[in-house]
């Protein structure tokens, strides 16, 4: 911004800004899609290892609050508690449910 500031060279600026904004877009895409993916995964995952009708539900619950304790997702199930921790303890070791 000095240089801005003292020769007028907007020219320069700009181009630094938007190569700044590209590169930032780049990345949040890349993150987007790696998250995209993972979700992709999981649903096999969640699929096989709860055996339940609601394995999409709790993906998706995980998804949105990656960070939680048994009784909330209990609460967004309207189900019994028991039965939440016998879904989470089939979690697979990198899902760190029930936090």
């Amino acid at each position: 911004m000095r240089a801005v500031s003292q020769t007028g060279d907007w020219n320069n600026w700009c181009i630094f800004f938007l190569q700044a904004v590209q590169w930032q877009a780049v990345h949040n895409l890349t993150i987007a899609q790696n998250i995209y993916a993972l979700y992709e995964e999981m649903k096999t995952v969640f699929t096989e290892t709860l055996s339940s009708k609601h394995s999409l539900a709790v993906l998706n619950f995980v998804f949105t609050h990656p960070v939680f304790r048994n009784s909330r997702l209990a609460a967004f199930l309207l189900g019994r508690h028991a039965g939440v921790n016998a879904m989470l303890k089939f979690a697979p070791p990198y899902c760190p449910a029930g936090v």
